[in-house]
Order: C-alpha cells, then sequence, then structure tokens
C-alpha cells in the first residue's frame, strides 16, 4: 500500500476518536495519521523516512515571500534537513536489523507504540501543565496505536502479508487470497484511500451538525 492510503487510513481513526471524546485539538488526527505511517519506518525510502521533507515542502509553499518568508524556509530547511537525515539513518538501520514488513509489521509493536506515546504524552502533558502551555491527550496513545494497526490491516492484504503475532510467530498473515491481493498503487489501494478519505469528510461533517 501507499503511503497515502496508510496515513489516510490512520487519519480517518484518528479523526473518529476526536468525535467520540470531543477533543477539539488536532492531537489525536495527527497521531493516528502518524501511527498509519510508523510501520514502515523499516524502510528508508517510505513516506514516514522522508515526512520531515515533505513537511519542509509543505513550508515553502505557504510560507510568505520577502525577507520574513525566506529566514522561515531557511529555518525549516535547516531543521528538517537535519530531521529527515536522522529519521532515514533510523530507517535504514531499523531495516538492517529487522528486514522490511518483519517485527514492525506486528501487533506487538502496535501494543509498545501505544504505551509509549500515551506515557509520552502524560508526561508532555504534565509539564504543558505546569508551564501554561498547550495541552497534550492522554488518548494520542491510542490513536497512535489504532493508527498502528490499520497499517498491518491494509498491508495485509497484500501478497506479502504481514508477522502479526511476531514474536510468538513469524507466519505472515494475508487477509486476502494471493489472486484478490491488493498491489501498490492498484484498484484495492486507491479504494482503500477513498473510503478512508470519504469517511473522515463524514465525520467531520457530522460532527459539525
Amino acid at each position: 500500500m501507499r503511503g497515502v492510503t496508510h496515513a489516510a487510513a490512520g487519519l480517518v481513526v484518528g479523526v473518529a476518536l476526536r468525535e467520540a471524546t470531543g477533543d477539539p485539538t488536532f492531537w489525536l488526527p495527527a497521531a493516528g495519521m502518524l501511527g498509519g505511517l510508523l510501520p514502515d519506518i523499516d524502510e528508508p525510502n517510505s513516506t514516514v523516512a522522508h515526512l520531515p521533507g515533505k513537511l519542509r515542502k509543505t513550508v515553502r509553499r505557504t510560507a510568505g515571500k520577502g525577507p520574513a518568508g525566506a529566514l522561515v524556509n531557511l529555518a525549516v530547511s535547516i531543521v528538517t534537513g537535519l530531521l529527515e537525515a536522522v529519521t532515514v539513518a533510523l530507517a535504514t538501520l531499523v531495516k538492517s536489523v529487522l528486514g522490511h514488513r518483519g517485527a514492525m509489521h506486528s501487533l506487538t509493536l502496535a501494543v509498545g507504540v501505544a504505551v509509549g506515546a500515551t506515557m509520552g504524552a502524560l508526561t508532555l502533558d504534565a509539564i504543558a501543565e505546569a508551564n501554561w502551555a498547550f495541552r497534550v491527550p492522554a488518548l494520542v496513545g491510542p490513536a497512535m496505536g489504532v493508527g498502528y494497526i490499520t497499517h498491518l490491516i491494509t498491508d495485509a492484504m497484500t501478497k506479502t502479508g504481514v508477522p502479526l503475532l511476531w514474536p510468538l510467530s513469524s507466519e505472515r498473515i494475508r487477509l486476502l487470497p494471493k489472486g484478490l491481493s491488493a498491489k501498490t498503487g492498484g484498484v484495492i489501494d486507491w479504494l482503500v484511500m477513498f473510503l478512508c478519505y470519504a469517511a473522515t469528510f463524514g465525520l467531520i461533517l457530522n460532527g459539525m451538525g
């Protein structure tokens, strides 16, 4: 599946969680989307490995012109360039140790990410409360964890499958017969993306009603 499809699947669960809890911030949709991309940190050419670079391009398109815009672009380019070097290096290391679609594509890692993100959110929220800064909801952890699981589900639709039960079993689980397996950029890939974005749009409209 393409990165944009994984992002869409993670986004819809984040938005659903936000609508269910009434949280007004962007944290849960962002956490769901990041969780949807995170398993591919075992591939240096993945969307998540180059996420800082994509952010840089977005800022360049939206930053104003003139000296102020140029200064913003320079600062963002430096920071995101360093971050992208780190994420690509991390992805290269993870792939060399675990391989692509290995342990990172398991329910064990999904639970670990959810727990770790929850602990991080609670810590950041305590700091934010002490300093009257922006609060971070503890549900960031579950949102990221469920977003992570959407990635596993969509990749399990492919011919390769994923080792969902690692480390108990390395057997790759597939949700579709090989003849109907999803291909990157194929019909199922596009259909899943469309349905996820449609569901996200519907949830947002329902919340506005």
